[in-house]
Order: structure tokens, then C-alpha cells, then sequence
């Protein structure tokens, strides 16, 4: 369902003497917020003077809110866009747009089954994952719902203790599912393992209970799992606001019963792509905000092999996945034009994965 206009923040806060305001972003990455120039408060739409990101937030300057009494006064308000005005990627849509599962005829694009959900999707663009004949969606708040997918009929809903957003795909591997959470730049999130079964199936929502957790400061933000039949390998944020500091961290768990079998915290920036595995090499992939793409070799014993560890600088941040075929990786980047601004030096880095450097780049429109 397409709404006019979107719930995109709430002011939290004043910042400082002179009229800033706090946002918190409505579950998209404050980035996000920054490309919009007309927000509308109170029904009235406002163009903020000032509107950048700091940490996990976005501070705004509005006109005629100029000092702290009056940029108290918005404290809880909401803030809103155009829905027009929102420019995202194709088949996306935010969280009051998407509030139930829907089968559709895949020929003919008939509803079959629609099924409303515990809560919204976070952010919408993580799609659901499938496994064995059921369907996880992560919600907002730090849960995650299990259906059967040929009837939609609700079997668990996970929430985790921390909450958080659900930005990160879900890995189903062998009957678990893997999923991380994130709360903010250097918030404490938790990254699961919950076992798929329906252990309940007189309760459609019964709680789930983890097999095992981790939580890391900074979290886990687009962050999809690889899992092999021994082990699961996940990324995580650096814990800190920009892109400078080398604590993004490569987690190496067993998959069962969550032993830390090897980590590595020398990655530069947010590490916020899927770990990608390539058959042929051996080896697994990932990028970095901080502008770079990553290559390691996790032994039989689910240590990595620091010998065989590969960077490559790629001239801008990246949260695309790498996509690898017949020695060459395919990643996305973005300009440094701005990452919303179209044709803003954004292209597709293609690596040569013999000498491990960029072969060439094909430019794109928007941040792919």
C-alpha cells in the first residue's frame, strides 16, 4: 500500500543553544534523511537550514527555532515526507507500507494469501528469507516472525532482549536461523541463532529462546550471515560514528553451539554487506564503509588464515555484497558526490582477483 506521506524521524531532543534539534531516524540509516529538503511538522511542511548526521542521529536547524526553550518545545514531535519525494530502490518500501505477507500468482500476479504480521518491517529493503518450507521476516524492535509459506499461518515470533533494528537478511541454514540487530553507531545489539522449529503449534506467536547469542558494540547493520555445514561467519559495525577506525570485526562461530572459534578486528569502517563465499577460490568476500573489499580463507578448524588475507581499496564505501564469477569480483561503490546524489561518481568496481586490483569501473546513476 502506497501512502501519501511517511513517518520518517521524531525529534528526541534539542542539541546545544541556538534552535538544533535531535532526530531519530524512523528506522532508516540517518544518511537517509539528509537527502530531503522539505519535511512536514504539524501537517506544515519545513525546510530545516541545517540537516547532517551525528552519530546515530540527524540534527536539524528549522527556521524561527533559535534557541533551547524553542527546539524543546518540538521534543516528540513527529517529522514526515512526501512519499513522492522518497527516491528508493526498486521493489523497496518503508515500514507502514508493508504490515502483512501476501502470496501472489508469480504468472499472473494474483493475491492468493494475505497474512497481516506481528509488527512492521524494518526499513523494508531486507527481503524475507526462505527455508524448508517456511518464510522469516525481521521485524522492527529487534524481532523476527516465522511462517509456512504455503499458507502464511503465524508459527514463532522472536524478540530479542536488546531490540534494536532488524536491517541485517536472515541466514536459514539446517534448520536455524541467523540474524543480527542494531542499535545505534556504538550500541550493543545481539546477533542469534534460533532453532526454525515450531515448538508450540497450539501458539501462533509463542517466544522464541535463542541457542546461542552474541552481542557486539555497534551491532550488526546489513550484515548477512554465510553459513557452511560447520561454522557461520558474520560482520559487524566499528562501533564508532564515520568510517575511520580499524573495529569492524570478522565473527567465525560454530554453528551450533556458538563457540567463538576466530575473530578479526583490523577492518576499516562499518562492515555492512552479506559475507559472500566463492566455491572456486575458497575464499569469502565482504566491504566496508570505509572503503575497501575484503577477502579471507577460513580453515577446516574455523580459523582464518591471516597469510591468505587480501585488500583492495576501492576509492569510496561500500556496503554492496561482492559478486564473484570466473576470477573477477563485482562490487558497488559510491561517489563522493554524496551517497543520494545521482551521478554522483557512484560505479561498479570490477576486481581482478589474480593481481587483486580494480580492472575497471562502470558508472552508474544512484548508489548501487
Amino acid at each position: 500500500m502506497r501512502l501519501e506521506t511517511i513517518k520518517i524521524g521524531r525529534i528526541v531532543n534539542a542539541h546545544g543553544i541556538r534552535g538544533e534539534v535531535r532526530v531519530q531516524p524512523d528506522g532508516q540509516d540517518p544518511a537517509f534523511l539528509t537527502q530531503f529538503q522539505t519535511f512536514y511538522l504539524d501537517g506544515a511542511p519545513v525546510t530545516p537550514t541545517a540537516n547532517h548526521v551525528h552519530k546515530s542521529l540527524v540534527l536539524m536547524k528549522f527556521p524561527g527555532v533559535d534557541d533551547m526553550n524553542a527546539a524543546l518545545a518540538l521534543k516528540g514531535k513527529n517529522l514526515y515526507i512526501r512519499r513522492a519525494d522518497a527516491k528508493l530502490p526498486e521493489g523497496a518500501c518503508f515500514d507502514a507500507e508493508l504490515l502483512g505477507m501476501t502470496v501472489c500468482d508469480a504468472a499472473t500476479g494474483e493475491t492468493l494469501i494475505s497474512k497481516p504480521m506481528e509488527d512492521a518491517s524494518d526499513f523494508a529493503i531486507i527481503p524475507p528469507t526462505y527455508g524448508d518450507g517456511m518464510i522469516f521476516v525481521g521485524l522492527k524492535n529487534g524481532r523476527v516472525q516465522a511462517f509456512r509459506a504455503d499458507t502464511l499461518e503465524s508459527l514463532w515470533v522472536y524478540t530479542d532482549p536488546l531490540g534494536g533494528q532488524s536491517n541485517s537478511p536472515i541466514t536459514y541454514s539446517d534448520g536455524c536461523v541467523y540474524v543480527g540487530f542494531w542499535r545505534g553507531e556504538s550500541g550493543a545489539a545481539n546477533f542469534v541463532c534460533l532453532t526454525a522449529d515450531d515448538e508450540k503449534p497450539n501458539r501462533k506467536t509463542e517466544p522464541k529462546i535463542p541457542l546461542w547469542s552474541c552481542t557486539n558494540d555497534g551491532g550488526f547493520y546489513w550484515a548477512g550471515a554465510y553459513a557452511n555445514d560447520k561454522y557461520v561467519m558474520v560482520t559487524t559495525d566499528d562501533g564508532y560514528s564515520g568510517y575511520s577506525h580499524n573495529t569492524g570485526k570478522l565473527l567465525i562461530f560454530d554453528k551450533r553451539t556458538g563457540e567463538l572459534t576466530d575473530s578479526k578486528t583490523t577492518y576499516t569502517g562499518d562492515l555492512r554487506s552479506n559475507v559472500a563465499y566463492d566455491k572456486a577460490s575458497g575464499r569469502i568476500f565482504f566491504t566496508s564503509k570505509g572503503g575497501a573489499m575484503y577477502s579471507e580463507i577460513v580453515g577446516a578448524d574455523g580459523k582464518i588464515d591471516r597469510s591468505a588475507s587480501k585488500t583492495v581499496a576501492l576509492g569510496g564505501m561500500s556496503t554492496s555484497t561482492p559478486v564473484v564469477c570466473n576470477g573477477r569480483a563485482y562490487v558497488g561503490v559510491a561517489g563522493t558526490g554524496g551517497q543520494f546524489t545521482p551521478y554522483g561518481g557512484h560505479h561498479i568496481a570490477v576486481i581482478d582477483l589474480t593481481d587483486w586490483k580494480v580492472a575497471y569501473t562502470a558508472q552508474t546513476q544512484g548508489y548501487p
